[in-house]
């Protein structure tokens, strides 16, 4: 998944790709994040970068497991 070139966002892509290859391991094959933030007009937005469908699902289960984490509390 890529959305780098999404019309609201609101980050550079210079440092969305620098955070892109801080990621991972040096063998590659697990790239990748997802990022949510608030923009600079107030709404939440996210930008999300992976090597592959694998690193891609298993980001959207921690997010999955995370949420359900946090309406336990």
């Amino acid at each position: 998944m890529n959305n780098f070139d999404k019309t609201d966002n609101t980050l550079p892509l210079s440092l969305l790709t620098k955070l892109f290859d801080c990621t991972g391991s040096e063998s590659g094959g697990n790239k990748g994040f997802f990022l949510y933030y608030i923009n600079d007009v107030g709404q939440p937005t996210f930008a999300t970068k992976t090597e592959n469908t694998c690193v891609d699902m298993a980001l959207s289960k921690l997010v999955e497991i995370s949420l359900d984490e946090g309406g336990a509390r």
